[in-house]
């Protein structure tokens, strides 16, 4: 047992749980969409893949000589992020979108966080299409959006409390990490998926860039907006 020195007041107690409502809904709309599908059978998952999962051959076609640009197609550039392989794969987004989505949602308000998640992803599908425009398979995760998030989290968390150094170190480790697990799995991945690196990396880059582009709201230097 200890004793404090001074008994907190009820006003200055923090809660356990200290999330901003779009993130937590973000969060728990991912999770629901996960069981719902688990729920609904193999059937209607495997047609929820079909329908939403990107694939970058298929942009490709479209734009091709014979193409038609399909609103579908072009949908899935964000639709994607609403699907997860197994549970490992939404914990690990979930726990990383509670995390750095929670700072980012403080520092940009909904609307533009939803934005930033928005074209945070939808770059990431983008520049894995540039890395492989004919490749036939699905993509799926919120890991673009996130790695986004991770992005922002340079400037918003590591540059108040650690400076430009310290920024540095976080993006260098973050994109060797990424990097690192892209070539080699360590034995994480077992049904003969790959981790979309490419688009990691280019989710993280723009979370970078967008960061310095929208309004965000006075950093303090605890990194919490």
């Amino acid at each position: 047992m200890w004793r404090s020195a001074a008994r907190p007041s009820r006003h200055s107690r923090e809660p356990a749980l200290n999330v901003p409502p779009v993130t937590l809904w973000i969060a728990v709309g991912l999770v629901a969409m996960h069981v719902l599908l688990m729920l609904a059978g193999a059937g209607v998952a495997e047609a929820a893949w079909i329908r939403l999962a990107f694939v970058p051959a298929d942009l490709a076609r479209s734009f091709g000589p014979e193409g038609t640009i399909r609103a579908d197609i072009i949908a899935t550039l964000a639709s994607h992020m609403l699907l997860h392989a197994n549970w490992t794969h939404l914990m690990i987004n979930v726990g990383f979108l509670l995390g750095f989505g929670s700072l980012v949602e403080r520092a940009l308000g909904g609307w533009r966080y939803v934005l930033f998640l928005l074209v945070s992803g939808i770059i990431g599908a983008l520049t894995l299409f540039a890395a492989g425009p004919f490749d036939e398979v699905l993509v799926i995760g919120a890991s673009g959006a996130v790695y986004g998030t991770a992005g922002a989290a340079a400037r918003l968390f590591f540059m108040p409390r650690t400076g430009v150094r310290g920024a540095v170190i976080f993006v260098v480790a973050m994109m060797s990490l990424n990097l690192l697990f892209g070539l080699f799995d360590f034995g994480l991945i077992q049904d003969g998926s790959a981790l979309a690196w490419e688009a990691h990396a280019g989710s993280f880059v723009a979370g970078l860039i967008l960061i310095y582009l929208l309004p965000v709201r006075r950093v303090r230097r605890d990194g919490l907006g």
